[in-house]
């Protein structure tokens, strides 16, 4: 396996050598420049997982243009938004993604030829009326080879554009530049080298996947990657293929502990795994525990810090001591400060505020948005970027802690509610098995909040609105319990990150049991 840097881990014998890497992406840059693919273009991709996702990516890089990957859970109206926030001239898309990708274009009065599909080496050639990238390639001769980028300004050049969450507000494409994009390779290249395979889990349209994808065409491992999304076809591929970490969602991992939990000699399936990392949203002190308990002994589990624009900014092994929120020492590459966030002055040591962070590895801006990018900094303070995220960092140790999203957090009666840790607490209820929590305007004062809260119950659970209130009243002060409603629903809308997608929940459908303006367990 360590010939192959990338594998197939749903495709039996479909890999990648280094070799192949490097020609494969050669071809790609020469095929699209005599396309017509111009200098500093545009250029998306919507596919699930696969081991050229980024072999298409480089390509697009080489030949001196702009590569996205699209997030593969969006409709038609997400996609044009898309489509637009990143400036697309090209768009790449799978052949399941077609019909989807026709309609947008059109919607937009943009050329159905600008839509390429894409049917990378070892899966079926398209024969139909779009142009493809085996067309592309076809014939292509990888000594007609020139970079594209060679003489140009790194600092300036775009290398690539990734999508903002768009959880909670419109999405945005980081620009990330060449010179950033090489900072990230350098980062990657003094991690240690390891001995057994990555499964690449999380959506390769994220910028951690292009952090993974960089590490193993640098040689640091071979990289098992899947479109697996689901608990037990994940837990399979790890015993399968005998995987040594992998990286996976909050909200994977509670999955993942339910099946070994159920699950009869559930330590064997993982005996080859010794790391196991979850990022992009915080995790429940409960699960990590069962977890931490399920595994191999040998086996350690990772948490960390980072978002689109500066990744990679702390991180921290597990241990008995750990508590929700806890992310670990920044990394030396990146400079932290905590500051007011309504004054932006820097914060006493200890105190909470919001997390800013610096890097010259960071994002450049938004792509064609001037007063987003503007809004993303530090005034006066150039570089310093506002994560949004409420933290606080230990005078002594240097641990930072997160403490909720400021878009999120909310005020009741002049109180701060903090969703995630309304959230956490509901979730240690056995009959709740995904919860959000938001605000709505107060029953007798529409200038207040009261909090409400999204349920999804266990199968068959009989749990009532009212015992919902209860349960958080009996551990919570009173402005944290969801007096504003409990909307039963069969499903929290949520992107392959876990986080929940805010401009989703009105399309949610509360079922019967549902309740508004509760009372309070003392009145």
């Amino acid at each position: 396996m360590w010939r192959q840097i990338l594998v197939d881990a749903d495709r039996s014998g479909r890999h990648i050598s280094r070799q192949q890497y490097i020609s494969t992406v050669k071809r790609i840059a020469v095929g699209l420049q005599r396309f017509g693919v111009a200098d500093q273009d545009g250029v998306g991709l919507l596919s699930e997982n696969d081991i050229y996702n980024y072999v298409l990516g480089d390509g697009v890089v080489a030949a001196g243009a702009v590569y996205s990957g699209i997030p593969t859970f969006v409709k038609q109206a997400e996609l044009a938004t898309a489509i637009q926030a990143a400036g697309f001239k090209w768009l790449f898309v799978a052949p399941e993604f077609l019909h989807l990708a026709l309609a947008t274009v059109k919607s937009l009065g943009l050329p159905p030829s600008m839509v390429i599909i894409f049917d990378p080496p070892g899966l079926d050639p398209y024969h139909g009326t779009q142009a493809s990238l085996s067309h592309i390639i076809d014939g292509v001769d990888e000594d007609s080879f020139r970079n594209g980028n060679e003489g140009k300004d790194s600092t300036t050049r775009e290398a690539f554009r990734f999508f903002t969450s768009g959880s909670t507000g419109p999405v945005k494409a980081a620009i990330i530049s060449h010179r950033a994009s090489a900072l990230r390779v350098d980062f990657i290249a003094a991690m240690p080298l390891l001995d057994k395979p990555f499964l690449l889990v999380k959506g390769m349209f994220h910028v951690s996947g292009a952090l993974v994808h960089m590490r193993a065409c640098l040689g640091g491992y071979s990289v098992c990657v899947t479109k697996a999304k689901d608990a037990a076809t994940v837990i399979d591929k790890i015993h399968s293929q005998s995987i040594g970490s992998t990286m996976i969602t909050p909200r994977l991992m509670e999955s993942m502990a339910v099946v070994l939990n159920s699950t009869d000699g559930a330590r064997k399936p993982l005996d080859s795994l010794w790391q196991i990392s979850f990022v992009g949203a915080p995790c429940r002190q409960e699960t990590v525990d069962m977890f931490r308990k399920i595994i191999p002994d040998k086996a350690r589990v990772n948490t960390g810090y980072g978002t689109t624009e500066v990744p990679g900014l702390s991180s921290c092994v597990i241990d008995d001591n750990w508590v929700t929120g806890c992310v670990g020492q920044v990394s030396p590459s990146t400079a932290v400060k905590i500051v007011d966030f309504d004054t932006l002055k820097e914060v006493p040591p200890g105190a909470s505020g919001e997390v800013c962070a610096r890097s010259a590895a960071a994002f450049s801006g938004y792509y064609n948005n001037a007063a987003a990018t503007e809004k993303a900094f530090l005034p006066g303070e150039p570089g310093w970027f506002r994560t949004g995220d409420k933290g606080a960092m230990d005078p002594e140790s240097g641990v930072l802690t997160l403490l909720g999203r400021f878009k999120e957090i909310f005020k009741v009666r002049y109180e701060e509610v903090v969703p995630a840790e309304v959230e956490s607490v509901l979730l240690q209820n056995g009959d709740i098995t995904d919860a959000l929590v938001t605000s709505t305007p107060a029953r007798d004062d529409d200038k207040d909040r009261e909090c409400m809260a999204y349920i999804v119950r266990r199968d068959g659970a009989q749990l009532t609105a009212q015992q919902v209130v209860d349960f958080v009243a009996s551990k919570l002060a009173a402005h944290k319990v969801p007096t504003g409603g409990v909307l039963f629903c069969d499903e929290i809308p949520r992107g392959t990150m876990g986080k929940p997608l805010k401009s989703e929940l009105d399309k949610v459908v509360p079922l019967p049991e549902s309740a508004r303006f509760l009372a309070p367990p003392n009145e």
